[in-house]
């Protein structure tokens, strides 16, 4: 449920102490979501099978992977590799499988470098059950799973995501020109202008004569429910999901420029 990607051009990296494999805020809010997010455009190798990406983080990458997954698995550090594989094997079945998920800010920011077009990221559901080997923080974490579980894990664009899975199913309102003046459409999560316009929870209300153009009434449910479901599922402020949504406004209909 979060995000990350293969690093098969990445240098090494310093990690986090591996004295304790208490969690980062950041991997904490992964969990507690139940969302993670990766791209495969910057170093996606492909690898899914636990042990082979054991291997390449520890063979490949020169990182001290083999001695941080033993800690979480609770073994010693230097718990040789056969004795951390057979714990896998116990564990969660010979062909368990693992994945690197990071934030949905680590995507965008590291791995994308801030690209325009994000239909690049993924978003995944994690499964019921898992752990987590590694955990970097801002960098991402990797979640090893059985083979079953990881068939449960639900994959989707991250631009389907945002329109089709908010945790509050908006609705439309229209209003006259004269009410809303200079405002094309406001949500209820502004509460200073929900106060002023008497938005209700869960109610968007849009100017009519936007509503009646065709093209930019879908360019308006595009941009709003982004935004609405940027914020209520990932806490990005608006200035940032004012942003993103604006993206995803212009590719619903690439004639219409400049923003909202």
């Amino acid at each position: 449920m979060a995000e990350f990607i293969n690093r098969s051009q990445a240098t090494k990296r310093r990690l986090p102490s591996i004295a304790s494999p208490s969690l980062t805020p950041e991997t904490k809010q992964l969990v507690a979501s139940g969302i993670g997010y990766r791209t495969e455009i910057a170093y996606g190798e492909g690898y899914r099978s636990a042990k082979s990406i054991i291997e390449h983080e520890n063979d490949e990458l020169g990182n001290d992977t083999i001695s941080t997954v033993a800690i979480h698995l609770g073994l010693p550090a230097d718990a040789p590799r056969k004795e951390v594989f057979d714990i896998i094997d116990r564990k969660f079945g010979k062909n368990a499988k693992a994945i690197w998920l990071a934030p949905l800010k680590t995507v965008k920011e590291y791995y994308l470098g801030n690209h325009d077009d994000l239909s690049h990221i993924d978003v995944y559901t994690l499964p019921r059950r898992y752990s987590i080997i590694e955990d970097l923080g801002y960098d991402g974490a990797l979640f090893i799973m059985s083979d079953d579980d990881f068939k449960r894990m639900q994959i989707h664009s991250y631009g389907e995501w945002k329109i089709h899975d908010a945790k509050i199913q908006p609705h439309f309102s229209i209003r006259s020109k004269k009410k809303m003046g200079y405002y094309i459409a406001l949500n209820w999560m502004n509460t200073e202008l929900a106060k002023k316009f008497h938005i209700k929870p869960g109610e968007i209300i849009v100017r009519e004569d936007w509503w009646k153009d065709p093209e930019k009434r879908k360019r308006l449910q595009v941009h709003e429910l982004v935004e609405i479901n940027l914020r209520e599922r990932d806490g990005l402020p608006y200035p940032e999901a004012h942003e993103i949504a604006t993206k995803f406004e212009h590719k619903a209909d690439p004639r219409i420029v400049g923003r909202k």
